[in-house]
């Protein structure tokens, strides 16, 4: 499961950035390196990557 902090769903008419909340969600079965690829290719390292025991595996020393 990916799971990012609660954003705004706001986005400035100035920026090209959007911002999107989201409470996670599941990688579909063969995904889950690309997944981490992305997650990985992140600067601002808000995507967490948790693994099916629960523990965060991106970015490190996120905590749970």
């Amino acid at each position: 499961m990916f799971n990012a902090p609660q954003c705004p769903k706001t986005c400035s008419p100035s920026t090209t950035m959007a911002i999107i909340a989201t409470e996670g969600f599941d990688v579909p079965e063969g995904m889950e390196q690309l997944a981490r690829r992305g997650a990985k290719a992140c600067p601002e390292r808000i995507i967490l990557v948790e693994e099916d025991d629960g523990t965060i595996s991106w970015p490190p020393g996120a905590a749970a």
